[in-house]
């Protein structure tokens, strides 16, 4: 995932071809990715990450239910990791 910020607006784009849209509020990011973009078998799901300090790595999920972390590239990752 590579994500670009300006402001409170972040977007990006996500392994397999998806892309990200969201919006900064503090240290949640929070918006829409869409994968398949432009396919017939496109899906757009809703998404909420927590930012942790610094902003080096975040937890949190898409649709609700799958659990998602990551963690910028030189950082280790968040402990736990919020997993399915």
């Amino acid at each position: 995932m590579a994500l670009n910020q300006s402001g409170d607006s972040v977007n990006g784009n996500c392994a397999g071809g998806g892309t990200i849209v969201g919006t900064v509020n503090g240290n949640v990011l929070q918006g829409t990715v869409t994968r398949n973009p432009g396919s017939p078998t496109q899906v757009t799901l809703p998404f909420k990450f927590f930012l942790v300090p610094g902003g080096a790595q975040f937890q949190g999920n898409h649709s609700g239910t799958s659990y998602w972390c990551g963690w910028r590239s030189g950082s280790t990752e968040p402990a736990p990791c919020l997993k399915n």
